[in-house]
């Protein structure tokens, strides 16, 4: 049978946001929730905010270091337990579950699907400069499957979907970084996102696909990281089991809500940037 765990790196100023995480994952979900903390004192204060109901996970003193903590700490996670366990989805602590999720069965075909949920993105924003800044770091910039698969850099993916590290695959990726003297600059750079860089890797060297969503439409980061509003109906073309759709009640394959932190009021909707030539194309009222 295959087995899961989640890990989520959490710091102090985001405990706010744990009681509702770790009380949603006991309602809905049944497999084991780590999360990973910057050193023993913050492991200890936690306590005092949720007691039960989760692992801890203690970032080692000599990896306290660098620039980079929330990837370090994801890769910690991931490494720590890529031996215990087929599957590690990645989260940050600002979710909570919507209704029952079954991550044996969900992390595995996300995985086996070998492909990455993309979107364009505007060009004087990170998104696709991002993805080519790191490859850029990797010396991975002119890779030939790279650059076919995210047409020249202009697709990204964090967080258009639960982010999954397969075990076997996981170890191979970072002895992979450590054998191209890439770990310490990889967490060192705050932009080093975890799933980009992993991304990038399972691109070059696995085989793995950009699944090009809304391939007429541009946006800032990934699609479902900033579409708390559904505008243009992306909760429906990127049918991803997480999404930040303020209204996950709604939609049955939505398991998780996430990036809770980030919403703005419902007033405040017509600032969220759009992209003017996909407006014009389909119309101002569909938007």
């Amino acid at each position: 049978m295959t087995k899961t765990a989640t890990v989520i790196p959490i710091h102090p100023p985001r405990y706010v946001h744990a009681p509702g995480l770790v009380e949603s994952w006991l309602k809905y979900c049944e497999t084991d929730l780590y999360f990973v903390f910057s050193n023993e004192e913050d492991s200890e204060s936690f306590k005092k905010v949720v007691s039960t109901g989760y692992k801890s996970l203690v970032l080692p003193e000599s990896m306290r270091h660098y620039k980079n903590p929330i990837t370090v700490k994801k890769y910690y996670g991931v490494a720590e337990l890529m031996g215990k366990y087929d599957y590690i989805g990645v989260f940050d602590c600002e979710i909570k579950v919507v209704r029952p999720f079954y991550t044996d069965c969900i992390y595995s075909e996300i995985w086996n699907s070998k492909e990455l949920k993309c979107n364009r993105c505007f060009p004087d924003v990170h998104g696709g400069a991002l993805v080519r800044g790191n490859s850029n770091l990797m010396g991975l910039e002119g890779n030939e499957n790279l650059k076919r698969e995210t047409d020249n850099f202009e697709y990204y993916w964090w967080f258009n979907e639960i982010c999954v590290y397969e075990s076997a695959m996981s170890r191979e990726f970072f002895d992979w970084l450590k054998a191209n003297n890439l770990w310490e600059a990889v967490c060192d750079e705050y932009w080093c996102f975890d799933y980009v860089i992993f991304g990038i890797w399972l691109i070059c060297f696995k085989g793995w696909k950009c699944k090009r969503l809304y391939p007429d439409r541009k946006f800032g980061f990934g699609a479902i990281e900033h579409n708390q509003f559904n505008i243009g109906n992306v909760t429906e073309e990127f049918m991803s089991y997480m999404d930040s759709n303020m209204h996950p009640e709604l939609y049955e394959h939505i398991k998780v809500q996430f990036h809770m932190d980030r919403y703005i009021k419902e007033a405040d909707k017509h600032l969220v940037r759009l992209d003017e030539d996909w407006v014009k194309k389909i119309g101002s009222k569909n938007a």
